[in-house]
């Protein structure tokens, strides 16, 4: 009778009005905390002047409890749901560390702008060092923690932006690290319900009416990965990798079966984490070859070019852990460490919902200098700085 009792609990599983995990997924009880990590540069000075290499401190957490919503929530004959997210947050001062706190970090906007403006003419490189020199911009600049964490407005940044408009390029505004995940989302996210089958169970169909993304023009444009919320229950355990659709970076996220193990409340699970190739050059993850824009990054790092209008910007595991040795020459103060620097999550084995999990990466860019551009001379052309990296840990 196992099967037929495993049947029936499947079909409770359901998602749909009134059904045993409806009230779960709409307003998940499990509120995650999300730590954020800022990469603060103690030797601008030297470093600016070439006689030393950039050098950093790890400073943080800023912690705030997330609250996550599913909101505009529409089910459709075909066995699939559509939805948005909308997501707030709470400080946690007991968990952190001063929001006051002043922090010197890359220039992004400003570094941004330059990039955008290595293929244009000399003269517009010209124009930049002008207006550089005559706000006073430096590629590093001193922000608060808030500032840095939800965006921060100043003159430079309105001027970037207009910069961006005449190179008739777009530019994030207030750059801010969580900014993006405040309020209602404006994407729409459709997943299978389990209607028609649990194959495809919390399964992503499309992604604000697409099938497909229009990213990275190849396969890496492939949605089918979970909202991070439900998993097939009967995949689970198999050597198969489920996926994880993180649309801040435009990617399924795999997630490869690891061990058996028992959440604190001794519920049985299973963990899985994300391959230790996962930000791999294609000689050694041939997966990653899609996701090469230009060229490839080095080993440990992702572009996220096609998702942040073209700006340099890149993903890495936090202090570039299993990176190219190069990123840690280039740049001083990182500790890379297993423990503290990988993702799990862990998922019931029978129903297929996570309980517990922790998740972390850092965010990364790119120095790229155009000819006559003088304020960025000391600084290699291709240098990776870090900017920080965030943990989001799912167990309450």
């Amino acid at each position: 009778m196992t099967n037929w009792y495993e049947e029936q609990i499947l079909k409770a599983l359901i998602l749909e009005n009134n059904s045993m995990i409806y009230d779960y997924w709409k307003e998940p009880p499990i509120k995650p905390l999300i730590s954020v990590y800022v990469f603060n540069y103690t030797n601008v000075e030297e470093a600016m002047k070439g006689k030393e290499k950039p050098k950093v401190e790890e400073v943080g957490p800023y912690t705030f409890r997330e609250t996550i919503e599913r909101v505009n929530i529409h089910f459709h004959p075909n066995g699939t749901v559509s939805f948005q997210e909308k997501r707030s947050h709470e400080f946690v001062k007991e968990l952190s560390t001063d929001l006051r706190q002043v922090v010197i970090t890359p220039n992004l906007p400003l570094i941004t702008a330059v990039a955008f403006s290595k293929s244009s003419y000399v003269v517009t490189s010209l124009g930049l060092t002008f207006l550089m020199k005559s706000f006073d911009i430096r590629p590093f600049h001193k922000l608060t923690a808030y500032e840095f964490i939800w965006g921060a407005k100043d003159s430079f940044t309105s001027v970037a932006s207009k910069v961006a408009e005449i190179l008739d390029r777009q530019v994030p505004t207030g750059f801010g690290v969580l900014s993006s995940r405040k309020g209602v989302s404006p994407d729409v996210l459709t997943i299978h319900n389990g209607a028609t089958g649990f194959d495809k169970f919390g399964v992503i169909s499309r992604f604000n009416g697409q099938e497909k993304l229009n990213a990275w023009k190849s396969e890496c444009d492939r949605l089918d990965g979970g909202d991070g919320t439900l998993y097939p229950p009967r995949l689970l355990g198999s050597s198969d990798p489920v996926y994880v659709y993180a649309k801040e970076f435009c990617r399924r996220m795999p997630l490869m079966f690891d061990k058996h193990t028992e959440t604190i409340d001794g519920f049985p699970a299973l963990r899985y984490k994300n391959p230790k190739n996962i930000f791999s050059r294609p000689q050694i993850n041939p997966n990653n070859s899609c996701f090469c824009v230009s060229e490839c990054a080095p080993d440990g790092l992702q572009s996220t070019e096609p998702c942040s209008y073209g700006a340099p910007f890149y993903i890495s595991l936090p202090h570039f852990l299993r990176a190219d040795p190069k990123l840690h020459s280039s740049v001083l103060g990182l500790s890379p460490d297993e423990e503290k620097h990988t993702t799990y999550i862990d998922i019931h084995q029978k129903l297929g919902i996570p309980i517990g999990g922790v998740s972390r990466l850092q965010m990364n860019i790119r120095i790229v200098k155009p000819p006559h551009f003088s304020p960025l001379d000391e600084l290699e052309d291709g240098t990776f700085l870090p900017i920080g990296w965030l943990e989001c840990v799912s167990i309450d």
